[in-house]
């Protein structure tokens, strides 16, 4: 477990107000007066936007949320397997003043928002009276007019340190924020490999290799022999062992992991570091949690990927986007100084 934050009170469990018997919800624990709640997928549980300090203009952007305790390891799967998840946000457009999420494929939550952030950049941009060099050059060399009417069409030219060396290196030198990214999406492909190759495949293999124990033990279905020979059916066949296990390795070979079981049944409840209680109230549904707690990391991770993906993306063509502006400034500098030590090239 983690701390919780200072703002969010420790957990209280009671779900029903003892006065008027309604239903409590939150970490503030009142009932549901209309105010904007957003659900956990860890408690199930419902929660205030306000008591958790999330703008209201944030609510078309979750995509998968976690409360506090979830996210501290105190309820939800983190407090059985100790892997603490996280709330995911959908990509806000990048319009500043809109809370919507963005299309897919795009950065924009509609093509009209993409026009009027295209447009704020353009306004941002003095070309002056020569404009760009490129684009003069595009311009003047166009075989023909629909050559000319597509200039622009693919987005800004990639930076080129031929254009300027040093405001290139100025502004890609210092890659310190693509750096981290790369360091971040190297943990990730990493940490998914451990689970595609490592963490899953030895829960399938623990999990049916527990079934084959199962099917060892009970194969006859819950009969058991009597003094005589003869056989006699019991009231009620257990399904089988629990078999939960902390770390999933399978400690041996199933035959004789029976076979020990059936020596020492009477007083074994853990063999192995296996659970082997045949009703037990402490692993309800544990495959089902580690499978559902799987899922949900492959899922963080490969959206945690393309998020980071995004990032990388979005910061090569910011950084592109100041060396053009830059180049841009300079050249504005050349022609106001006309005829000194620095010489207007377009002319």
């Amino acid at each position: 477990m983690v701390p919780l934050p200072e703002w969010c009170p420790p957990l209280d469990t009671t779900k029903y107000d003892p006065n008027t018997c309604e239903e409590l919800f939150c970490i503030c624990k009142k009932p549901d007066s209309g105010e904007l709640m957003v659900g956990c997928d860890g408690c199930d549980d419902w929660f205030h936007f306000k008591c958790l300090r999330i703008p209201l203009e944030y609510k078309e952007l979750v995509f998968s949320f976690y409360c506090p305790y979830c996210q501290a390891g105190v309820t939800g799967p983190g407090a059985i397997t100790g892997k603490l998840p996280k709330t995911v946000w959908r990509r806000k457009c990048r319009v500043s003043d809109c809370y919507r999420s963005c299309d897919e494929n795009s950065k924009y939550c509609s093509k009209e928002h993409g026009i009027e952030y295209l447009r704020g950049i353009s306004r941002r941009l003095d070309c002056g009276r020569y404009g760009s060099r490129e684009v003069i050059h595009k311009m003047t060399s166009g075989r023909s007019f629909k050559q000319f009417r597509e200039i622009g069409s693919l987005g800004l030219a990639p930076a080129s340190r031929d254009l300027d060396p040093d405001t290139y290196d100025a502004i890609f030198g210092s890659g310190v924020f693509k750096d981290d990214l790369d360091v971040k999406m190297s943990r990730l492909i990493e940490a998914q490999r451990l689970i595609t190759e490592g963490t899953l495949p030895t829960l399938d293999r623990y999990i049916a290799w527990i079934k084959v124990v199962n099917e060892l033990l009970f194969s006859n279905g819950g009969a058991e022999e009597k003094g005589d020979g003869r056989t006699r059916k019991k009231a009620r066949a257990p399904r089988g062992i629990c078999g939960f296990s902390v770390d999933k390795k399978i400690p041996r070979d199933a035959a004789d992991f029976v076979r020990q079981f059936h020596e020492e049944k009477e007083t074994v409840e853990d063999l192995h570091g296996v659970c082997c209680k045949v009703r037990c109230s402490k692993h309800l549904d544990w495959t089902g949690i580690e499978q559902r707690t799987l899922q949900y990391e492959q899922e963080s991770v490969q959206t945690s990927l393309q998020r980071i993906d995004l990032l990388k993306k979005q910061r090569n063509e910011e950084l592109t986007l100041q060396f053009h502006e830059m180049l841009l400034r300079k050249h504005k500098i050349c022609n106001k100084v006309g005829g000194g030590a620095i010489q207007d090239t377009t002319r």
